[in-house]
């Protein structure tokens, strides 16, 4: 009688635990094409500021930094002061999962690396690169 009752028992068991739902990832489109298409439809934003470079400039990305950016911080690159609007693409990532969509995993030769988070921060006058002028500090 008690082969039966566990036969019975395991028999129910199995029956519950194959019961389970498919789990696609889909995307509004359908399925993924490749790896790109996935990092490609949940990266992390960029965030765009303008400002004018001979006053300086703030901005926010919340919920972690709050940028300030002084007057005239910006050179070109044969080191020629900026007299034209400033452009800069900020991305910030934190957590894991944003490192993780960013491609930015955090590890080492050695290891995983215990990260703070990472910034991504470009400036630009006109679709070319500026630098930062000698002296200043973001």
């Amino acid at each position: 009688m008690k082969k039966i009752i566990y036969l019975s028992a395991t028999l129910i068991y199995i029956s519950f635990a194959s019961c389970t739902k498919d789990v696609a990832f889909l995307n509004e489109k359908g399925p993924y094409n490749s790896l790109a298409d996935f990092y490609s439809e949940n990266e992390i934003p960029m965030q765009v500021y303008t400002f004018d470079n001979s006053i300086g400039g703030t901005f926010s990305a919340q919920p972690y930094w709050y940028v300030i950016i002084p007057p005239n911080a910006f050179v070109t690159q044969t080191n020629q002061p900026v007299t034209d609007n400033v452009t800069i693409e900020f991305k910030y990532v934190y957590q894991k999962s944003e490192m993780l969509f960013a491609q930015m995993p955090t590890t080492t030769t050695t290891g995983i690396l215990q990260s703070g988070g990472e910034f991504y921060l470009k400036a630009s006058v006109n679709n070319s690169p500026v630098i930062l002028a000698p002296g200043k500090k973001i």
